[in-house]
């Protein structure tokens, strides 16, 4: 889903569409569930960075299935999660 959304959201016959799936599907139940739209949007924002630095750029400091990055994945989620909004 994230990759989906990284390729194709700017694109102008599919862009629509991309993002309407995005919202209903993942943003406004997000938002329900953690009771702020500030949260959901940071939330999602973070892992759809964590996609596109992980599948399109190769980072160095991305290591896949490493307990160091797990924890950098935790945190960047959680600090999103618990934004004061």
């Amino acid at each position: 889903m994230m990759r989906m959304i990284a390729m194709n959201a700017h694109d102008d016959d599919v862009g629509d569409l991309v993002r309407a799936a995005q919202a209903e599907q993942l943003q406004q139940p997000l938002a329900t569930l953690l009771g702020s739209s500030e949260r959901a949007a940071l939330f999602m924002a973070a892992a759809l960075g964590l996609s596109v630095a992980e599948k399109s750029l190769h980072l160095e400091g991305i290591t896949v299935a490493s307990p160091h990055y797990e924890s950098q994945v935790r945190h960047l989620l959680e600090t999103a999660l618990t934004y004061p909004a």
